[in-house]
């Protein structure tokens, strides 16, 4: 069987063909990053109660369960774009917008090593402040439990 040889195109008129405009790539491939990283970019907290729905024109759309998150989110949309951009190595999102609705992710949490204190010297150094010894247990004991 003798192979064809096709001559190079430029990716603008493959993705033509393809009914698909590099804009329109561009966004789905941040979206995805996004998705895949979004445990690490809002948190455990956030993760499950939060999506990111729609980047379109530097703009990213993330929807929300409740009201109080979306509120949570606009004192957050600094660091949260902070955070994203530093995914990125650049400034894609300039902007958060938030909707309330149902979210489609469901992210699991990695579960590490919270039983240990190594690397928490200083909240230790402010239970040692605590004269009460059962409430000084208690504290260790919720220090423990921290990443």
């Amino acid at each position: 069987m003798k192979l064809k040889r096709v001559q190079p195109q430029n990716i603008d008129s493959l993705l033509e063909n393809l009914n698909c405009n590099s804009d329109k790539l561009i966004e789905t491939a941040v979206l995805n990053r996004l998705r895949s990283n979004w445990v690490d970019i809002i948190g455990p907290v956030y993760c499950n109660q939060t999506y990111p729905n729609k980047y379109y024109n530097s703009t990213l759309w993330i929807r929300v369960t409740h009201p109080a998150y979306k509120m949570e989110l606009s004192f957050m949309e600094k660091g949260l774009i902070f955070q994203i951009n530093k995914l990125f190595n650049r400034k894609l999102v300039h902007k958060i917008n938030c909707s309330i609705g149902e979210v489609s992710g469901n992210y699991s949490v990695k579960k590490e090593d919270q039983g240990t204190l190594e690397g928490k010297e200083n909240l230790l150094s402010i239970v040692d402040l605590e004269t009460d010894k059962e409430t000084k247990e208690r504290l260790i004991k919720l220090v423990k439990k921290f990443k």
